[in-house]
């Protein structure tokens, strides 16, 4: 297991963290959620072997080698707990995965449509990144400078196709 890391400005994630991801509104550009003083936030993050708060992202979900899961706390800490592979030993699932892990958030560079709609529908929220490594994409989550991918990003593409936009 990976000790625990603290991100930059851990003063200003506590007020942070408490709005991070749980926004209804599909409109939203920054997802929010209450997270109670005691507790922390699972997340998980699509990385290239060998995983840790030091490898890089996944370029897209599908196509990962890796999946980390962290424990995300107030103070800017976060916590390595597990990892897995989307096709270790007998292929499991890697959406089910995540869901029977408890994850509130998955922090992705890009994710296709199927695996989108299935977190989504178990209440898992997708925060896209652009940054380089987790603990940048850690950083970024507890800044909230995230933005949630929803459904409709493809719900628009597929209204659009074949007509001259």
């Amino acid at each position: 297991m990976i000790p625990a890391v603290t991100c930059q400005n851990s003063d200003e994630a506590v007020s942070r963290m408490a709005k991070s991801v749980a926004h209804q509104n599909s409109s939203s550009i920054r997802p929010r959620m209450h997270i109670p003083l005691d507790m922390s936030l699972r997340i998980c993050i699509p990385c290239q072997h060998p995983g840790g708060a030091d490898a890089v992202l996944s370029a897209s979900f599908e196509e990962s080698e890796l999946l980390d899961y962290y424990e995300v706390f107030k103070d800017g800490r976060f916590e390595h707990i597990a990892q897995t592979r989307p096709c270790a030993g007998g292929c499991a699932d890697p959406v089910e995965a995540i869901i029977r892990r408890g994850v509130k958030a998955v922090l992705v560079v890009d994710i296709g449509p199927d695996p989108l709609l299935r977190l989504s529908n178990a209440g898992v929220k997708i925060l896209s990144s652009d940054r380089k490594t987790v603990r940048e994409a850690v950083s970024s989550f507890l800044n909230e400078s995230l933005i949630e991918i929803d459904v409709s990003r493809f719900g628009r593409a597929r209204r659009n196709r074949g007509k001259d936009v």
